[in-house]
């Protein structure tokens, strides 16, 4: 709905992932994880170099649009919570069984959603233009998207803390960038640029930046000892 009323793609897979700082925020809250200074300046890095890429994309965004991405991004973050605590809460089960309750679940309310929004009309449309590129589509999402990708990601949070795994969601918009070189010819600026190498330096404080402090003090220990 947020793309529909005006946000535009690119900026909404960017925006999109402010679930991380969402998930953070909520995982303290919820389930008392801490929060560690690798954290803390890694998402702080890989923000700024979202808002650079973003401020490169283009001014169409709206403010419905803008704040109904931002809505999504926070369901996004108490999902992560949610699936976390589940795993933690109960006995072992498969996480591609998971994905598809929660996407049989989801069903009724979306259909409702998109019958009032849209109408039936959309849903007419939608129908006659079935062809095969919209076939491979819905497999493409529905299989590995969808599949694949949540039955990855909650494998990683039935594993690793929610913080821990919640920002490698910001190489989404680096690799959306990537693919549109690759596949759509397209072009980006030098600030855009610089901005996906902050967002991937970010994810480096933010992963190996705890093992660094744990080796320090290892060999301060080691120091003390000798």
């Amino acid at each position: 709905m947020g793309i529909k009323l005006g946000m535009p793609a690119g900026l909404s897979s960017l925006v999109h992932q402010s679930q991380t700082f969402f998930t953070l925020v909520f995982a303290a809250l919820i389930l008392g994880e801490r929060w560690e200074w690798n954290h803390i300046v890694g998402l702080i890095i890989a923000a700024g170099g979202m808002v650079m890429v973003g401020l490169q994309q283009g001014g169409s965004m709206t403010a419905v649009g803008f704040w109904l991405t931002l809505c999504a991004s926070a369901s996004f973050g108490v999902s992560n919570v949610i699936m976390r605590r589940a795993t933690k809460a109960t006995a072992p089960f498969s996480m591609v069984s998971l994905v598809v309750w929660a996407g049989a679940v989801a069903i009724l309310p979306l259909g409702i959603l998109s019958l009032y929004f849209e109408g039936l009309a959309a849903w007419k449309a939608a129908w006659d233009s079935l062809n095969w590129v919209t076939l491979a589509t819905i497999i493409y999402l529905a299989y590995f998207a969808t599949l694949g990708g949540y039955g990855l990601w909650g494998r990683l949070l039935s594993r690793y803390p929610a913080g821990a795994v919640a920002p490698f969601a910001l190489l989404v918009p680096v690799i959306g960038m990537s693919s549109a070189v690759l596949f759509l010819n397209e072009t980006f600026s030098m600030w855009q640029i610089i901005g996906a190498f902050l967002v991937m330096l970010g994810l480096a404080v933010n992963i190996f930046g705890g093992r660094l402090k744990e080796m320090q003090n290892k060999e301060r220990v080691g120091k003390i000892r000798g």
